[in-house]
């Protein structure tokens, strides 16, 4: 795929997905993969509820027992779904996702992972991200990105997009010559776009960014 390519040449993006990136500045398959994030997330493992603390972001693993509860309140569709390990409670709550009371499925385990406050002796997350342990795990391996937005880009849309342009883009050649980078001990261009992107680990990410 040629770096000059527009970006409805990556799969799942159209004229509407076209125009959110354009608010970013993003064209081309060139202008995603100088997107850099501004930060990393590390996915850490989920704790027992025991070890909940308010105010910190946080992922637990839990049954869901009960369907969750859709209720209107104003122009807002709440979704509630509770769940319990020895004794303490842990309310999840969503805003305008409805869909979620026919995806989460009953008996099925999932990892929570969101903001954690209290009321009373009552724990909660708003707007938690939801995902089986195979998807969590996944997450585990690797520093995730975390992009700049405008309104309508996502965090989500925006790694596809990178993802698929790093699998597709050709082999890039080195602005630097091999005797340069070794003397100022620079990695290669390729793997520096790459671990900048999706970094395998943080000594990886260290070096492409350098």
């Amino acid at each position: 795929m040629r770096l000059d390519a527009g970006i409805k040449e990556l799969k799942g993006i159209g004229e509407k997905s076209a125009a959110v990136f354009a608010k970013a500045g993003i064209y081309t398959i060139h202008d995603v993969l100088r997107y850099m994030p501004r930060g990393y997330e590390t996915f850490e493992a989920p704790v027992s509820f025991d070890k909940l603390q308010e105010e910190e972001i946080q992922a637990v693993a839990a049954f869901v027992t009960k369907q969750p509860a859709v209720v209107r309140i104003g122009r807002y569709q709440i979704t509630t779904v509770t769940v319990m390990e020895n004794d303490i409670s842990l309310q999840l709550r969503w805003f305008n996702m409805p869909f979620l009371r026919n995806t989460l499925k009953r008996g099925f385990l999932y990892i929570f992972r969101g903001r954690v406050t209290k009321k009373g002796k009552a724990y909660c997350m708003e707007q938690p991200k939801c995902y089986t342990p195979a998807e969590y795990q996944e997450l585990k391996k690797n520093l995730q990105p975390v992009y700049p937005l405008v309104q309508g880009l996502t965090n989500k849309m925006v790694s596809k997009a990178v993802r698929q342009a790093l699998e597709q883009m050709p082999n890039l050649d080195d602005p630097f010559p091999e005797e340069i980078r070794k003397r100022y001990q620079l990695a290669e261009y390729n793997f520096a776009l790459a671990n900048i992107h999706m970094p395998t680990s943080k000594d990886d990410l260290l070096i492409a960014r350098r």
